[in-house]
């Protein structure tokens, strides 16, 4: 009874290329595409970083042009303030032309102004308006300053800053000097 026994062997000279064909792939990915993968993801990450860098432009740009100018002399946000005056009874009607051209040239949209009468009622040297204006931030700074050259405006008492689906209302209570 012959028994057959299948043996294979595999040449050396075989197993001497398949070992060298696995370290050339080796040598391949180690040398060639991991470090590729290591610079790819340094990239991405300088890109994020970039990126977050300029949308923090975006916000702080303004503030420092808005610094650079006061720097050069150049704010116009920054001005003397007016000799005060009080506003005749009789003339009480220019409030609304004035404040409503003092939005206009700021770029704000008056939604209402509106005196309370019953703070002239007898003899009381202030009146009371509450202004109400819709518009950006920094137009209401302008807004704000432009205000303040007003020579019957006594004092602002209070503001209020309210988001609506329209943009930003800005509510003010002012004070007026009356004669």
């Amino acid at each position: 009874m012959a028994t057959s026994r299948l043996e294979m062997t595999i040449p050396r000279q075989s197993i001497t290329y398949l070992v060298l064909c696995i370290l050339g792939i080796l040598i391949f990915i180690v040398a060639g595409i991991i470090p590729y993968y290591r610079t790819i993801v340094k990239l991405g990450q300088k890109i994020n970083r970039f990126s977050v860098d300029v949308e923090e432009n975006k916000y702080l740009v303004p503030v420092y042009v808005s610094l650079k100018n006061k720097i050069n002399g150049k704010d116009e946000m920054h001005r003397t303030l007016p000799s005060k005056e009080s506003i005749a009874r009789e003339q009480t009607d220019r409030i609304f032309m004035t404040f409503s051209e003092i939005a206009r040239k700021t770029g704000m949209n008056v939604v209402s102004i509106v005196p309370n009468i019953n703070s002239l009622a007898g003899n009381i040297k202030f009146l009371s308006v509450n202004v109400i204006v819709r518009g950006d931030y920094f137009n209401f700074r302008k807004f704000l300053n432009s205000a303040g050259e007003v020579p019957y405006l006594e004092h602002i008492e209070e503001i209020e800053i309210q988001q609506t689906p329209e943009g930003r209302e800005y509510r003010m209570k002012l004070w007026l000097s009356v004669s």
